[in-house]
């Protein structure tokens, strides 16, 4: 948990910090430049700082300890800062729609100048780094909603590869494709705030281990030769991890000190060998 928050610490400094130097660079470009896409790729960028900022609330809301209030702990914290953060997303995208719509009206009032595309080919090398900054610190995190920003941020490289080809074709005569990549931006706001939430809803709503992991659990079970069968298998998951719930069927002349021994291994094998199991509990049935 340490490690997670060190990383997610680290991962907000650089983000927010390139991100507000991007935005305000975009907006000031846009303004002097007279282009408002890359107006509207800097309110993304400022936006971005925002969900950096409420990605890591829920990571550090989620690596707090079990207390007597939260007995189970506080991993869900990031699937709902997850789901706000969706929804954040969601409004920025559809503002961002807003103004493209403003723009179609009126076309030809918007003829950028150099300053945003020098702008623009800033933004796409930012972002593709930042972008595989992010996602190496988040599967190491197994962090969804970082995720979601190292994602956001290869998209953001994409939109502003968008805004590039956009401002220069509106230098060359053809205005209409600024806010034609407006809009191409926005939809890709709103794939991934649709994405992040998909994936918050699954961490509330106690979905079950993937298939590889409940193959696992039978194949350590069923080592231990004195286990006849396994009655019942269940899991749920609990913010990036699972609660496992089994039954195991031993012979019913067996002590019940042996088979409360046997039912510790299994628990100890399991929970040692698949990280991604947070408790495992084992009832035990005779046979």
């Amino acid at each position: 948990m340490e490690n997670r928050l060190r990383y997610a610490q680290r991962l907000t400094s650089v983000s927010v910090g390139t991100n507000l130097i991007l935005a305000i660079t975009k907006i000031s470009a846009g303004l002097v430049g007279n282009s408002s896409l890359i107006i509207a790729d800097g309110v993304d960028s400022l936006s971005d700082t925002f969900t950096t900022l409420l990605a890591y609330l829920g990571v550090r809301m989620a690596s707090k300890t079990a207390d007597e209030g939260h007995p189970y702990g506080h991993e869900r914290y990031e699937a709902i800062l997850g789901k706000v953060l969706a929804l954040f997303l969601f409004l920025v995208a559809l503002g961002i729609l807003y103004q493209a719509r403003r723009e179609f009206l009126d076309p030809q009032s918007n003829i950028p100048t150099l300053f945003p595309l020098i702008t623009a080919i800033i933004s796409i090398i930012a972002k593709i780094v930042l972008s595989r900054y992010t996602i190496h610190y988040a599967k190491i995190m197994n962090s969804s909603i970082y995720m979601a920003d190292g994602k956001n941020y290869l998209n953001d490289s994409y939109a502003s590869a968008g805004s590039l080809l956009g401002i220069f074709l509106a230098r060359q005569g053809y205005p209409i494709f600024q806010p034609i990549f407006t809009v191409v931006i926005s939809l890709m706001l709103f794939k991934i705030a649709f994405e992040l939430y998909v994936e918050s809803v699954a961490d509330l709503s106690d979905v079950a281990a993937p298939a590889e992991i409940l193959d696992e659990i039978r194949n350590i079970t069923q080592a231990f030769i004195q286990i006849k069968n396994i009655d019942v298998l269940k899991s749920r998951r609990h913010g990036k991890r699972y609660y496992v719930d089994m039954e195991i069927a031993i012979e019913g002349d067996m002590s019940l000190f042996d088979a409360h021994a046997i039912a510790e291994k299994v628990h100890d094998e399991i929970e040692y060998r698949i990280p991604e199991i947070k408790h495992c509990m084992i009832h035990v049935n005779p046979c």
